[in-house]
């Protein structure tokens, strides 16, 4: 007789093969969809912007984006939680404990938002690109330099030509 695997997280089966809901899934959906609805929400009271000194797009059309998708994958997941295959509940483990390199990807990133300050936005993600790529034990130096030129370019060309914003200097 084949081995069950044990669900941990609320999901799993009942007794008539039935898939049962994702509780753990379901709860970040509501808390991830509810946050997002309130900030975005939250986007309806900053100031206008008059057209002289209006540079691109508004002060609340990117946020707005932003939260709009956060939101419509919070309804995926939320409806991922609710209907849940049979393959999905039986393929799925408890998590294990958390990896060291999650931690220490954590804090680049924090360290990455504080560069932003000191040293400008476009240094500070070749930086942290860079920096993390070498953290997830990337050793291809010549690859790394030229897809995060290519990024760094990229980044540059959405936000200070296309979309017309600053990005923050020194």
């Amino acid at each position: 007789m084949a081995k069950e695997t044990e669900i941990d997280s609320g999901a799993g089966v009942d007794p008539d093969g039935d898939p049962v809901v994702q509780k753990a899934e379901l709860v970040q959906a509501l808390i991830i969809g509810g946050g997002a609805v309130g900030l975005f929400l939250l986007t309806f009271t900053f100031d206008e912007v008059s057209e002289s000194l209006a540079q691109g797009i508004g002060p609340a059309v990117f946020p707005r984006a932003i939260l709009l998708i956060l939101i419509f994958l919070a309804v995926l997941l939320g409806y991922r939680a609710l209907k849940p295959t049979l393959e999905s509940a039986a393929k799925y483990k408890p998590a294990k404990s958390i990896p060291k390199i999650v931690y220490l990807s954590a804090g680049l990133l924090t360290l990455f938002v504080v560069g932003l300050n000191f040293i400008g936005a476009l240094p500070s993600v070749v930086v942290f690109c860079v920096a993390l790529s070498l953290l997830w034990g990337e050793r291809r130096y010549g690859l790394i330099a030229v897809t995060f030129a290519i990024f760094t370019g990229a980044v540059y060309l959405l936000f200070d030509i296309a979309l017309n914003t600053n990005l923050p200097t020194m």
